[in-house]
């Protein structure tokens, strides 16, 4: 599931397989210069910039999946780690199944519990 609406010309499956391959090509032509020049690596990747430039809240809740076809689950787990580190409390669920900004449609109560639980602790 992608989250962006679909399109005309290309199925959603091919979408998500061209998104994956490009980043693939991406990471690939990108992690030379990060490895060698690591203070440019914020300019290449979102989450680079994220981690290297953005202060984010201290409480924080990540909703995700082993089956996201986005996200991969190392990447986000690895986040939630350093975000930790830099003291902040992390909340997580991960819904197992579920697809991309899919966590709601396909369990809607855990989410919204979950949810109702984190904005009550603000």
């Amino acid at each position: 599931m992608l989250s962006r609406p679909s399109v005309n010309y290309m199925s959603d499956s091919n979408r998500a397989i061209i998104f994956q391959l490009v980043n693939t090509i991406r990471d690939a032509l990108i992690s030379p210069i990060i490895k060698t020049f690591p203070s440019l690596r914020h300019n290449f990747h979102p989450y680079w910039y994220i981690h290297d430039k953005i202060q984010l809240p201290k409480r924080q809740l990540y909703l995700y999946s082993e089956k996201d076809s986005m996200v991969p689950l190392g990447a986000l787990e690895e986040f939630e780690e350093e975000q930790k580190r830099r003291g902040c409390h992390v909340d997580s669920v991960n819904f197992g199944d579920t697809e991309h900004v899919a966590h709601f449609r396909e369990k809607p109560e855990e989410y919204t519990k979950k949810c109702i639980e984190f904005v009550s602790k603000i």
